[in-house]
């Protein structure tokens, strides 16, 4: 699948467009593709009310792969990844290649990175302008069109401020195909990005914060089955490093159960939305209390961090069970009263 101008390389991020699709894209969804450490970000936007002509819109399947270059700074890369002082300046390459069968134009571009609520690594959007790692990049050119199975390399410059302050700073570079037919309404487009993380020299701030914490409990019709708890909570790194976290929550009270899990990577700055199910008996009330350990993504553990919260749980299955009970028991006492009178 690669073209003879990427040499042997472990398999690069890969993206594929169907035109005939361009009339019905709609919405905006990020997906990632092949690898963890680089992405495609899929983006239909409706921009007006008319679709574009069937006439307008091609059959053919266009599909291209991005990665670094192989160079001095490595080969078979699956990210770029710098250390770095403040002022320094690197230079490498960004590989395009298209695998399709036809002509593709794609636009270039840097843009910076962040975790988003649902706990995945992102880069932001084309129309979004870049405020860190995003304006380090400078690129050779902006955009390239390629013949099928041509590969290009694109050099790029990334030049440290001398006041960058220490710690991590994600980001990555896209090759992004937009296609909107003339008179048509409906824009689709596709980008494809390689990761670049760039670690400052400098002192590492790792600490997480807990947010938003909140406890509820399904309604228990059963007596004797346990209730779902769900504890749901927001975490921020509101360090200066990559950091994910270890995460404990206990149920308190009579069966409560305990949960462990890891929230993975969260850029600094990016929050996390987070949903725990847990299982325990409705006594009242009941509280879970939850600990976050964070971890460096070199390893580097920072201070824990907790936080409790309680709700509400009625036993509504054992008053339904009393009541029944009582009610059974005035029935009895009724009939049984009318028979001594009777009597």
């Amino acid at each position: 699948m690669y073209s003879a101008s990427l040499r042997s390389r472990p398999a690069p991020s890969t993206a594929r467009v169907r035109r005939r699709d361009v009339d019905t894209a709609a919405g905006a969804r990020a997906r990632p593709m092949l690898s963890v450490l680089a992405f495609a970000l899929l983006v239909g936007t409706i921009v007006g009310g008319q679709a574009p002509a069937a006439a307008d819109v091609a059959t053919d399947d266009l599909t291209w792969s991005v990665a670094p270059a192989d160079n001095d700074h490595g080969a078979g890369r699956p990210n770029f990844n710098y250390s770095v002082s403040p002022g320094d300046v690197i230079a490498d390459a960004f590989v395009v290649t298209n695998l399709g069968t036809a002509e593709l134009p794609l636009a270039i571009y840097a843009a910076d990175g962040y975790t988003t609520p649902q706990g995945h690594l992102d880069l932001q959007p084309a129309d979004v302008a870049p405020a860190d790692l995003g304006t380090w990049v400078t690129l050779e050119t902006t955009e390239v069109t390629l013949g099928a199975g041509e590969s290009v390399e694109v050099p790029f410059t990334l030049a440290v401020p001398v006041d960058a302050s220490p710690g991590d700073h994600p980001g990555g570079i896209v090759a992004a195909y937009t296609s909107s037919a003339d008179g048509g309404t409906v824009r689709l487009d596709r980008r494809l990005g390689s990761r670049l993380h760039v670690r400052v020299a400098g002192e590492q701030h790792v600490e997480l914060e807990i947010s938003n914490v909140h406890l509820s409990q399904d309604l228990a019709i059963n007596p004797v089955a346990a209730a779902p708890t769900v504890l749901t909570y927001t975490v921020t790194n509101v360090g200066n490093v990559r950091t994910l976290a270890h995460e404990s929550v206990t149920l308190g009270g009579a069966g409560g159960t305990a949960v462990t899990g890891t929230v993975e990577e969260i850029m600094p700055g990016s929050a996390v939305e987070r949903s725990v199910v847990l299982s325990g008996w409705p006594l009242i009330r009941v509280g879970a209390e939850l600990v976050l350990t964070p971890e460096a993504v070199d390893g580097v553990i920072g201070a824990e961090v907790a936080a409790r919260a309680s709700t509400w749980a009625l036993p509504w299955g054992w008053i339904l069970v009393l009541l029944l009970i009582v009610a059974a028991a005035v029935v009895i006492g009724v009939r049984r009263g009318r028979r001594e009178s009777a009597a």
